[in-house]
């Protein structure tokens, strides 16, 4: 891996930021790499469907500068593409850039650094979410805790014709097991398959 003349240190030397876990044994593979190109490809791994470089950036504490450098760096490596999608935000739509990893074969079964993130349930509403509060509080300012039942009201439905997936399994993740165990408290929930996705989460996940 060619330098990217920056002054990060060896992935060997660095201590595992908050949010990764290093493997106990750098693999002969992972020589020569800095902690910057090293740590961007593994959110980009543990983003399968792509990562914009706002997110490396929070989650790395690098600046997206920083990023955009060492994506570049991968990116003429082979270690990674881009490209432009479009995603709901707000009330509309906007176009992302992804930074999508490409497989390479020395890198198979290499134990990699790993974004597990920080424990920290989130304080805001992913913008990718924000078209589902057409009415109401406007998503911008929404926050949790504090507007949990809000938020499962308009992401948990028992219509099917109605129910967003990505939305479901997000609310169902990441709201307090209050606000979920109140909308199973609705008769309309009973014997739903969404109630029991609901019971569930409320089994594993807290």
């Amino acid at each position: 891996m060619r330098s990217l003349g920056c002054d990060c240190q060896p992935l060997g030397k660095t201590p595992a930021l908050p949010g990764f876990v290093f493997p106990p044994r750098l693999d002969t593979s992972l020589a020569g790499w800095v902690a910057c190109l090293a740590l961007s490809l593994a959110l980009a791994r543990e983003h399968g469907g792509g990562v914009e470089e706002a997110l490396v950036a929070e989650a790395a504490g690098m600046s997206t500068h920083h990023v955009h450098n060492a994506m570049r760096h991968l990116q003429s490596d082979g270690f990674v593409d881009r490209r432009t999608v479009t995603i709901p935000w707000y009330y509309g739509t906007r176009e992302a850039r992804l930074w999508i990893e490409k497989p390479r074969p020395e890198l198979l079964g290499v134990e990699f650094p790993r974004f597990v993130g920080r424990g920290v349930a989130p304080d805001r509403l992913p913008p990718q979410f924000w078209w589902l509060f057409w009415s109401g509080l406007d998503p911008m300012l929404i926050r949790l805790p504090e507007h949990a039942r809000y938020v499962a009201s308009r992401m948990i439905t028992f219509d099917d014709r109605r129910r967003n997936l990505p939305a479901e399994t997000w609310a169902l993740k990441h709201l307090p097991g209050w606000a979920l165990r109140k909308l199973l408290n609705d008769p309309a929930f009973e014997d739903t398959p969404v109630a029991d996705r609901i019971e569930f989460a409320l089994k594993t996940n807290r």
